[in-house]
């Protein structure tokens, strides 16, 4: 009987750590998945990256890919492709990575990459004028692209994500539903999708490279600086983009939080409305380019944040601003250019001229926080030499500029984000660019940028880049303020994370969590 009741022992002990044993590995199964949350400032229109700019959320996403990418030095380097050459001036070999899928598990082979370009020139506004594609045919594992003219940028902007790679018969089939459930190549997947609040991605199991190291990633789109400082600083998020300047001591002073800075391809710009008096004197314009305090704005305002602008173009490119001469603060000689454009001193202290007072409006917006401070900076600056600006803040600073109803309006773009100057100087400054906002036009200056776009040669390329800059300072149709440097607060948890100079590419699968 003991020897029995021994045996009972023995076995409800066995099964005591059995069930131990098996709570502990459902503890274990139940622990979270690596997830993180982000906070960013701007939101796509939608997730088709063909359409307008989505693409660059899409990449910065990790959703989608594009054929060539670019390294943090900014040089170019396989993605989807494996390889590219050029065969003469206006035909080119693209070879493409071997067994990637989409996120639906459809081969990404030739036709696909072929369908996916045809479908963003026919969709995109400017992948006709920068890609300059007449035809493209796909053969085995390759793709000839046959250029309307040559095109030695070609390769560059294969980068930019307006080209990320979709699956066109599945946005074929789905019509307007594909531009919230995009079929797409990259190392996360869409998980969920809700408009001005935040996207879902989830790992994709069968990306074809390195494996992703989280399983979830939620991006919240919070245009507030302040907002965005304070969900770090409570953990409700683990990165945050575009932190405001005056938060950065706060956050780098945080525990368990670090700020990264890396120098950006941007500038902070004031378009001057061509078209509308007195910014359709050149006078006017110089003098204004004259009274703008740039080294203020870049220490005091920005706190160190950024530097100075002289052109379009950071120095840290080789086409950039360190050999060009801009216009330095002098505002003695803003006020006699002011004089000499019969623009005399009143006695309010604002200029006149055939009763008109010289009061101008200036534009800016809120998403990037620093905006309105350096607006509020320039109005003080320009009273000094006479001249009055009214400053309004608006939710859409494109709108206004694409009305042409305007004065003035700060405006902050990439100048470079696939390291070729040609994007930059085609776009805003060439007559009839898509983004040549105060109808800026000059034969010289069409010249140099149709050079630009013709030369295979390097240094041909930045020596013509430099030229039109020089031409286009000269003009001052823009006010060229700082070059800001890129600010990302994270969590010391986040590994394999590091801030690109072009801000496309952020959530790749080496980012992980602690």
């Amino acid at each position: 009987m003991k020897k029995w009741r021994t045996g009972i022992l023995l076995l409800v002990g066995f099964l005591i750590m059995g069930i131990l044993a098996g709570c502990g590995q459902t503890e274990r199964a139940a622990e979270p998945p690596a997830e993180i949350k982000v906070a960013l400032v701007f939101q796509p229109g939608n997730l088709d990256p063909a359409r307008s700019w989505n693409g660059w959320f899409i990449v910065k996403s990790g959703m989608g890919e594009t054929l060539v990418r670019l390294n943090e030095e900014m040089k170019l380097e396989p993605w989807l492709a494996k390889s590219w050459r050029q065969i003469d001036e206006l035909s080119w070999e693209v070879e493409l990575r071997e067994n990637v899928k989409f996120h639906n598990g459809d081969p990404v082979d030739a036709q696909a990459v072929k369908a996916s370009l045809e479908r963003c020139l026919r969709l995109n506004e400017r992948a006709p004028g920068l890609l300059k594609i007449r035809t493209i045919t796909a053969r085995d594992n390759k793709l000839i692209i046959q250029t309307t003219e040559p095109n030695p940028a070609l390769p560059n902007y294969l980068a930019d994500p307006m080209t990320v790679v979709v699956n066109a018969r599945e946005a074929n089939r789905m019509g307007d539903d594909f531009a919230l459930q995009p079929v797409l190549t990259g190392p996360y997947k869409l998980q969920d999708y809700q408009k001005d609040v935040h996207v879902v991605v989830e790992k994709n199991p069968h990306y074809w490279g390195t494996p992703p190291r989280l399983q979830r990633v939620t991006f919240k789109f919070v245009p507030d600086g302040m907002s965005r400082a304070m969900a770090l600083q409570s953990g409700d998020v683990q990165i945050a983009k575009g932190i405001p300047v005056a938060d950065i001591p706060a956050i780098s002073e945080t525990p368990g939080l670090r700020v990264l800075s890396n120098s950006s391809l941007r500038v902070h710009m004031i378009f001057l409305n061509l078209t509308r008096s007195p910014l359709d004197d050149l006078n006017v314009r110089r003098a204004i380019n004259m009274a703008v305090n740039r080294e203020a704005l870049a220490e005091d305002v920005m706190h160190g944040g950024a530097i100075a602008a002289v052109g379009p173009f950071p120095s840290v490119l080789p086409f950039g601003s360190a050999s060009l001469a801009g216009y330095d603060y002098n505002p003695e000689q803003a006020r006699e250019l002011l004089e000499k454009a019969g623009w005399k001193m009143g006695k309010d202290n604002i200029r006149e001229k055939d009763g008109e007072k010289l009061a101008l409006t200036l534009y800016t917006y809120k998403k990037r926080p620093e905006l309105p401070v350096i607006a509020e900076a320039v109005q003080a600056q320009l009273a000094e030499v006479g001249i009055a600006v009214k400053i309004q803040v608006v939710e859409s600073v494109t709108k206004i500029l694409k009305s042409g109803d305007y004065d003035m309006a700060i405006y902050s773009i990439n100048t470079a984000p696939t390291g070729d100057p040609y994007y930059f100087l085609n776009l805003v400054f060439r007559t009839g660019g898509p983004s040549n906002f105060n109808m800026f036009s000059n034969p010289e200056a069409d010249k140099l940028i149709d050079l630009l776009g013709e030369s295979f040669d390097v240094n041909r390329r930045c020596e013509l880049a430099r030229k039109a800059q020089e031409v286009i300072l000269a003009q001052a149709p823009a006010v060229f303020l700082v070059y800001p440097k890129i600010t990302v607060g994270v969590s010391e948890k986040i590994t394999g994370y590091t801030v690109h100079p072009s801000e496309f590419y952020l959530l790749q699968p080496e980012v992980g969590i602690k």
